[in-house]
């Protein structure tokens, strides 16, 4: 028997349409068919975490997708709210108690920012619908929302790739990249969880998007540029002891 590398929550999901309504964000009617799962996140917690204000529980599933009747492809997140932990057989009446609206994930509100400024750090915000689930749902009256961003060109960067690149070329990724981060924090944004992976890289068009928008952070003010964020991204080499960052002759361009 062959096991399944996700947790099958979001099984009933493959194959189905999602149809976007028009609404503020995207101004015409949308269908989009689910092709394949990807990953997914988890975050449930107990109902002590919900009473310090740690929930609500939820999870995200990433999907391909493609626009129906059409050849445009997409990448598709779902977030829907989870039964609290210890609470997962919980009848359907008893779940739907812990219904609550959408907490505002980062990322929606990332894409959604970024659309309105029409800018390029990341991949198009193509399709957002938040709705509730029905009385089927995990929890039934609880949020689920879906977005739908295009694909672009290039690839996810590698460190192994980006260290055998001539550095000239190397140069002039962490210039692109310090650009598009640049940009991202003015927004208010920037992704807490940094690696070179989150730098999706063109080499023939040398077109740059950042992605990871579902690990990002809203930011209360603009951070101004640090040359440390490279070796956060893995972009220079630095040596692992303390005080490397005043010490810049030691980095590795």
């Amino acid at each position: 028997m062959e096991l399944s590398e996700f947790s099958g929550i979001f099984d009933d999901f493959c194959e189905t349409v999602v149809t976007f309504p028009a609404n503020n964000n995207i101004p015409f009617t949308q269908n989009w068919v689910i092709d394949k799962q990807l990953s997914e996140h988890i975050c449930c917690l107990t109902e002590r975490d919900i009473g310090e204000g740690l929930g609500p529980s939820f999870a995200a599933g990433k999907f391909a997708c493609h626009v129906e009747n059409g050849a445009e492809t997409g990448i598709m997140r779902i977030y829907q709210q989870m039964p609290n932990i210890r609470t997962e057989f919980h009848n359907s009446a008893r779940r739907a108690l812990q219904a609550t609206t959408s907490p505002g994930h980062a990322e929606i509100a990332a894409f959604k920012t970024l659309r309105f400024a029409r800018s390029h750090v990341a991949p198009k915000l193509l399709a957002l619908r938040q709705d509730t689930q029905d009385d089927d749902g995990l929890i039934p009256g609880g949020y689920i929302d879906y977005l739908v961003w295009a694909t672009v060109p290039g690839k996810p960067i590698t460190k192994e790739e980006f260290w055998r690149l001539h550095p000239s070329l190397r140069k002039t990724i962490r210039e692109k990249f310090k650009v598009l981060y640049s940009e991202l924090a003015y927004h208010g944004f920037k992704i807490s969880i940094p690696r070179i992976g989150k730098i999706i890289y063109d080499t023939d068009s040398q077109i740059m998007h950042l992605c990871g928008l579902r690990a990002a952070n809203q930011l209360d003010k603009n951070v101004e540029w640090n040359d440390t964020v490279y070796a956060l991204y893995g972009l220079i080499q630095v040596p692992p002891v303390q005080g490397w960052t005043e010490d810049r002759a030691s980095w590795i361009w």
